[in-house]
């Protein structure tokens, strides 16, 4: 949540409360409030809630303010008469976990709430005058409090660490924060911890123009001493323009490789790695020559493997190469490889620890089926028999299904060119191998160079995107095995686009999607895809639309979920899991809407993108519940897709 307010005798002053949803803001509108309410933050202790430090009035007590989550109201909660030198001087109250109390700074000691009272844990702040330290963050790995200063544009800015485990809080000395050989201003500095890369993210502004952001910089947990005063920048330079470019995961760097592809122009050889924070460009291979469409591929603890790949005008490749985490080195192979070509697709069947590969184009379109074992001199590949095939095709693509162990695949371009759309899966056993298409009643617009991965997470096949006959898509389909389900995202997914890279990183739980060639020209943006725990249901009527996971559902945490709400209001029905069996249904005017029996959580979520937030009972962990959005397009009530959400445990 975020609230507004007037300072610097700015008048006049003004209280508005916003939520982020990690997509969009929503005004939220309370009948009573802290007014005038600048200082805000979450207290995880005793009485837990966001909290809000205030003074009325010059010579005043203040007054703290407690919200107390979805569905609730701001509560005056208590008072306190610490005066108007203990008057905060941060933007931010910071909850620590390792004390159970919530910290600020204020102008002549730092006070702690403890979820009843006030009281001063740092008589004068170590003699630090931290009038311009404008933004606390906890990091739970050092246990300390971080803060960043610096006074005047003049002043350049400073780090300084609270030990949270000493008592009166111990304060280190200020030390330049520096990147890049440079020591930023860092007026009205605003900082954060990332808990999935565990790092303080840092963003700031110079002089007084306030939001706009010159320096954003990261600091890793790991870091020894005062080593981490050592900020990097954040905002890295991402890829170069292009298409027909490959990307995979790399396990032992913890990081996406992207390798190769068209900017238009030229075939590339370039190779990039992206950690979830920034890329880095390890520049042009000395030993792979510049190609497109070659094919990524990550196998877990064996590494990251590329093979073949070819040009516009040939020649078309049959090589292979292994990724160091710095650079590529030719891999170790046994016997007879593929023939040469590109536009081919490779996953890595992790059950039987086979590489497996299908088709491409040499100038014709392929049929035929590899795979590669890894034996003690290199990779031995093998052309399978198999028993069905899904025919001649190239700039198809594939995913392994860890839960079902199958190879599927979708589309790609026929021996004319044709747009392909069926689905297909492989079945490798000691019976032989098989291909079996699959009869679908949902079935993705046929395309080429469409961008498609596994989520291990929640057990589907995810595609987006790709190059039908009218033009580049920008639709996002995911498959269980038996049926393809579309997630209408409409504002949420980035343009339209064929041919960019796309894989699935275990580090950030998420899927990365890098480049590709949109209505407008080949794109540079980095996008992400995230749906963790969201796992759909049997459907709605009407095309029921998605919902979606905004925050992890975790035991003893406060979980959120939203749906597009059009007219603005809606309502979330959650359910014990295991559902029960379908008990009813309502007519709203267009059509049957399918919900699940009673004994349901009913709630109101507004804003244009409905939302719901609560916390999760710890006794929930490894059990779960259905949630099911309804709410009005104009014209008649319309049903989200259930969904079934597993509680994770940590």
């Amino acid at each position: 949540m975020l609230t507004d307010a007037g300072g610097c005798s700015a008048s006049p002053f003004v209280s508005q409360y916003w939520e982020w949803d990690g997509e969009t803001w929503d005004s939220r509108n309370f009948p009573i409030t802290p007014h005038i309410s600048a200082v805000i933050g979450w207290h995880g202790g005793t009485n837990p809630g966001l909290i809000v430090r205030r003074q009325t009035a010059s010579g005043q007590p203040h007054e703290t303010w407690r919200y107390d989550g979805f569905g609730g109201t701001w509560t005056l909660v208590a008072t306190d008469t610490l005066g108007a030198a203990h008057q905060l001087r941060s933007n931010d109250l910071v909850y620590a976990n390792s004390t159970g109390l919530t910290y600020a700074f204020s102008a002549a000691s730092t006070i702690a709430w403890d979820g009843v009272a006030w009281t001063q844990v740092a008589p004068s702040n170590g003699g630090l005058d931290l009038t311009w330290a404008r933004s606390i963050v906890y990091d739970p790995v050092r246990d300390t409090l971080v803060a960043v200063r610096s006074r005047f544009a003049s002043r350049q800015a400073e780090c300084i660490e609270v030990d949270v485990q000493s008592s009166p809080l111990t304060f280190s000395a200020p030390a330049p924060v520096t990147f890049g050989g440079s020591t930023p201003h860092a007026l009205y500095c605003c900082l954060a911890y990332d808990p999935t890369r565990r790092r303080i993210v840092a963003v700031s502004g110079q002089g007084f123009l306030v939001g706009h952001a010159l320096y954003s910089w990261y600091l890793p947990s790991n870091a020894t001493n005062w080593d981490f005063v050592q900020w990097h920048h954040a905002v890295a330079t991402s890829p170069t323009d292009r298409k027909y470019t490959d990307m995979a995961y790399h396990h032992a760097t913890s990081s996406c490789v992207l390798f190769g592809g068209w900017n238009g122009l030229d075939h590339l050889n370039d190779t990039w790695s992206f950690n979830g924070l920034s890329w880095t460009n390890h520049g042009n291979s000395a030993v792979v020559a510049t190609r497109i469409q070659p094919a990524l591929c990550a196998t877990g603890i064996l590494g990251t493997v590329l093979f073949g790949g070819g040009k516009f005008s040939g020649p078309y490749y049959n090589d292979m190469f292994a990724w160091t985490g710095s650079t590529w080195s030719a891999a170790s192979t046994v016997g007879p490889l593929p023939s040469p070509r590109r536009g081919h697709d490779m996953v890595f069947d992790s059950a039987r620890t086979r590489l497996v590969m299908y088709g491409g184009y040499d100038g014709t379109s392929l049929s035929d089926t590899w795979e590669a074992g890894l034996t003690i001199s290199g990779w031995q590949w093998t052309q399978l028999a198999t028993s069905g095939s899904p025919g001649p095709r190239n700039s198809h693509r594939m995913a392994y299904d860890q839960l079902r162990q199958k190879v599927v695949l979708f589309g790609g371009a026929g021996p004319t060119g044709q747009r392909l759309g069926d689905t297909w899966d492989l079945s490798v056993s000691a019976g032989g191998a098989v291909w079996t298409q699959r009869i679908v009643q949902h079935n993705p617009t046929p395309r080429v160079n469409a961008m498609m991965d596994y989520d291990p997470a929640r057990g589907v096949v995810v595609m987006c995107g790709g190059q039908s006959t009218t033009g580049n898509l920008d639709d996002l389909w995911e498959f269980k095995g038996d049926d393809w389900a579309s997630r209408d995202f409409a504002n949420y997914f980035p343009v339209a686009r064929e041919g960019a890279g796309f894989t699935y990183a275990p580090n950030l739980r998420r899927f990365v999607l890098q480049g590709g060639e949109g209505p407008s020209g080949y794109l540079t943006e980095t996008s992400y895809y995230n749906s963790i725990n969201d796992t759909l249901g049997p459907g709605a009527a009407n095309g029921g639309w998605p919902i979606r996971c905004l925050q992890h559902a975790v035991a003893g945490e406060v979980t959120r979920f939203g749906f597009r709400s059009p007219m603005g209001l809606g309502w979330m029905i959650v359910y014990p899991h295991p559902a029960p069996t379908i008990a009813m249904s309502h007519d709203f005017g267009c059509g049957p809407s399918y919900f699940y029996g009673l004994n349901a959580l009913v709630a109101d979520a507004h804003g244009p993108e409905g939302t719901i937030a609560f916390t999760i009972p710890t006794w929930m962990a490894g059990a779960g519940f259905v949630i099911q959005g309804l709410t009005h397009d104009g014209s008649c009530f319309r049903a989200t897709n259930p969904m079934a959400v597993t509680v994770q445990a940590y």
